[in-house]
């Protein structure tokens, strides 16, 4: 609870002001979400929200802490996800706690629908500890608001339980509690979220790098901090090697890998941390001239014995997959694409999605002109939205962290412009509410225009499902379903000819036909397969993660090929049933057959009005 309380100052009512709305907006998004039934547990809105539920389903079921593989996934093969035990142990807890009064069923519903919002709560506390340190505790009440801006918000709606948010949250604490450094105590802090952060993953290690330079410049710049740079690295290392050790098979303590916290490259933190820790001690003795080539070398020693120990890392957090085998699927994947393409899909959407950047970079240097006092938290801030947002602009996974981090020097720019224009009747921190709250329905007002459909083939299309990391469009039958399409437009969303590409049914009245047959090995387009995995009891071949690259393969290989070819394959792997929506496109001859004449191999199993279409495979025993 010091967490969430030490964002503020307890005699502070701008303080007291910002944590009622910290703790009335989670309530707003689950009435939201109360308004459409179809949130609680019955549609995604992605796949990696259902592949979550999957594994903490496998992981109640089993018992098993350390078993990261998908027991019904590309069966016998067993392949541990990329993921990280950490981000299931709040909703895995929720679980257990309700399940006593609520009832199995109802405790996961109540999970899904309860901890996005309860998370949101950290999140808009760690936005306005930002906003404090750059503009006052007047810019903290405005910083919660903009945390409802429609490029965050979906991140938090209820059934959104993906470790995205969760791993936002933490990344920006490490900042938040960094540009507090001159404490010990919060370079502590700081060097704790760093730990957690990269234990979950390494979707934010732009952020955690800025934060580990910002403390490697203060052995160069300000020696006196020497304490807190020490402090700093020793609480990262301790908090890394536990959460990695709590969370990871004995035997698997030096799998290689650039997509996770593998133990190839917690050794290269470690060694980061280690040469940040020797460097704090030497560093301040010398002379100020051999400061910095001192503190680079070191630097540079630690980079080149990371990639000696995991060279393919050099190409990203995918540098594991042969580039040149990388298949369409994953080139696709909307989270990975670059901005210009957003904007050429979709202007406004890609406007709307780089407009917390940019109003952040601003806010962040009219907080470095108010003056000395906040001038270097200002600084530090704008150079890692900037970081943030060069790498958005070549992927647009980083917009969303861009926007994150961008909350603090927005209130914070608006607190310092409304306070040059001089005193006034209302309260600073209400003035700076108001803006906030502009800023959002400007957003918002956006978004709508986005999200609306632009012809009448969109208008036709029923449901997309969109790729890992990415959001889903559906009609607008609810609030929930218009705070999908709002999300779409304004989060990482595939582009036109990639969402055709991917339509498919996301809803679990979608699979109950196909649920309530015997249990047997599915072969369905790759999107559809944490929802078969989710809605069924089926085993399935394929899911858009990358790891499973050998029943990827073999689905799109035979999705996408010849009736004979398909034919062969499924025989070979033994596949019980072939699904498909009825509106995927037909992208190869076997699927433009399924959809007019199937072939005498496969029998239709469920009714001809449902969306999704079932075959059995006839085998000649």
């Amino acid at each position: 609870m010091s967490f969430l309380t030490g964002a503020f100052r307890p005699k502070s009512h701008d303080a007291r002001r910002a944590l009622r709305l910290a703790l009335m907006l989670p309530l707003a998004l689950a009435a939201a979400a109360l308004a459409d039934p179809a949130v609680l547990g019955e549609r995604f809105p992605d796949p990696d929200d259902a592949m979550r539920l999957v594994q903490i389903r496998d992981l109640l079921a089993s018992g098993n802490w350390f078993d990261m593989a998908p027991p019904r996934l590309d069966p016998p093969q067993v392949m541990p996800t990329h993921w990280s035990r950490l981000t299931d142990v709040p909703l895995a807890a929720l679980m257990l706690l309700t399940t006593p009064i609520l009832g199995a069923v109802w405790a996961e519903k109540a999970a899904l629908l309860l901890w996005p919002p309860m998370l949101f709560i950290p999140f808009v506390l760690v936005a306005a500890r930002i906003a404090r340190r750059l503009g006052g505790p007047a810019a903290m009440p405005g910083a919660v608001l903009l945390g409802a801006s429609v490029t965050l918000v979906w991140q938090f709606f209820p059934g959104r339980i993906d470790h995205h948010a969760a791993q936002a949250v933490v990344a920006s604490a490490a900042l938040a509690f960094a540009l507090e450094r001159e404490s010990v105590a919060a370079a502590r802090l700081s060097g704790v979220m760093t730990g957690l952060a990269l234990a979950m993953g390494l979707e934010t290690a732009a952020v955690l790098g800025v934060v580990g330079l910002f403390f490697a410049s203060d052995l160069i710049m300000r020696p006196n901090l020497r304490r807190s740079v020490a402090a700093y690295a020793v609480s990262a290392s301790v908090t890394l090697v536990a959460a990695y050790v709590a969370t990871t098979r004995p035997a698997h303590y030096l799998m290689s890998g650039c997509d996770g916290p593998t133990g190839t490259l917690i050794l290269a933190a470690l060694l980061a941390m280690a040469s940040l820790y020797a460097t704090s001690h030497v560093a301040p003795r010398l002379p100020p001239a051999g400061r910095a080539p001192f503190v680079v070398a070191a630097g540079l020693l630690a980079a080149a014995v990371a990639l000696w120990l995991e060279p393919n890392c050099a190409r990203g957090l995918a540098g594991a997959v042969d580039v040149a085998a990388k298949p369409e699927w994953l080139l696709d994947t909307s989270e990975l694409v670059p901005l210009s393409r957003r904007f050429t899909d979709s202007p406004v959407g890609a406007v709307l999605m780089a407009a917390l950047p940019l109003l952040g970079l601003a806010g962040a240097a009219i907080a470095a002109l108010a003056g000395p006092r906040r001038r270097r938290a200002a600084l530090e801030a704008g150079i890692c939205l900037l970081v943030l947002s060069v790498i958005g602009s070549m992927a647009v996974r980083g917009i969303f962290l861009a926007a994150v981090v961008a909350l603090g020097p927005i209130a914070a720019g608006v607190t310092m412009l409304l306070r040059r224009r001089g005193p006034s009747a209302t309260p600073l921190a209400v003035r700076s509410m108001i803006a906030a709250t502009a800023i959002c329905f400007a957003t918002y007002a956006a978004g709508l225009n986005a999200a609306g459909p632009t012809d009448a083939a969109e208008r036709a299309t029923p449901k997309v499902a969109a790729p890992a990391g990415g959001t889903s469009a559906a009609p607008s039958e609810g609030i929930a379903d218009r705070k999908a399409e709002i999300g779409a437009a304004a989060s990482p969303a595939p582009p036109p000819e990639t969402a055709k590409a991917q339509a498919g049914c996301v809803a679990k009245a979608d699979f109950r036909g196909l649920a309530d047959l015997p249990r047997g090995l599915v072969i369905a387009p790759i999107w559809s397969g944490p929802y078969v995995l989710a809605w069924t009891h089926h085993d399935v071949m394929s899911s858009p993660h990358h790891r499973f690259k050998r029943g990827n393969d073999f689905a799109e290989a035979a999705m996408n090929g010849t009736v004979d070819g398909a034919r062969s394959a499924m025989r070979e792997r033994k596949i019980d049933y072939v699904v498909l929506c009825r509106d995927t496109p037909a992208t190869g001859p076997f699927l433009a057959a399924l959809k007019a004449t199937p072939p005498e191999w496969l029998e239709r199993v469920n009714g001809p009005g449902d969306e999704l279409l079932v075959f059995r495979v006839v085998r000649a025993d």
